[in-house]
């Protein structure tokens, strides 16, 4: 019986071993405002606008009560090659595709994130942390979000300071009542 890490790690290796190189496999740890952490695997052939996310607790949840991890993989790598899953991801990969115009910036307590900040850009602003976020869609209920990492910025070769103008700017004009973020950017000069 794998504990949850290794149940991670093996999913995702078996999905590669069988999938080969014309599909994209990655996982990555959301973690919520509430402090939940979820760990998803996106996995996709290679050129798809959109990957498919699965939930791995989900999966653990049902590989603990008794679903062989074998079936399991098995299971995974039929909805990665039909493109179904839990949710679907846009082609985070390319940031003048779908982020440049997507790209926002969230504000949340510095000290009650530290956690959540290990990896990601951000900007700490007295006892605040400026974050990066991919809006993915939004709707009655909300929205779907996906923190930008150190490791996707890598990815699209921009640099933090790049990355800040555009999601201010993002963030006033799909938000336009939210303004709290430039109210709080020192650049700005409204702040000592």
């Amino acid at each position: 019986m794998y504990k949850f890490e290794e149940f991670v790690h093996e999913t995702k290796r078996g999905l590669e071993s069988q999938m080969g190189d014309g599909y994209q496999i990655f996982t990555q740890q959301a973690i919520k405002n509430n402090g939940i952490k979820q760990t998803h695997l996106i996995a996709g052939k290679n050129g798809e606008t959109t990957l498919p996310v699965f939930h791995l607790e989900k999966g653990y949840g049902r590989y603990l009560d008794g679903l062989g991890f074998d079936e399991w993989l098995e299971e995974i790598r039929q909805l990665v090659e039909r493109g179904a899953g839990d949710e679907r991801l846009p082609d985070l990969g390319d940031f003048d595709a779908w982020c440049r115009e997507n790209v926002l910036a969230k504000v949340v307590n510095y000290e009650k994130n530290k956690d959540f900040l290990v990896g990601i850009p951000h900007e700490r602003v007295l006892d605040l942390a400026i974050t990066f976020h991919v809006l993915l869609d939004r709707h009655a209920g909300g929205m779907r979000t996906f923190t930008v990492t150190n490791g996707l910025l890598r990815t699209w070769g921009i640099g933090e300071g790049e990355l800040r103008e555009c999601a201010i700017s993002n963030t006033e004009r799909i938000f336009p009542c939210q303004t709290v973020i430039r109210k709080f950017h020192p650049r700005h000069g409204l702040m000592a």
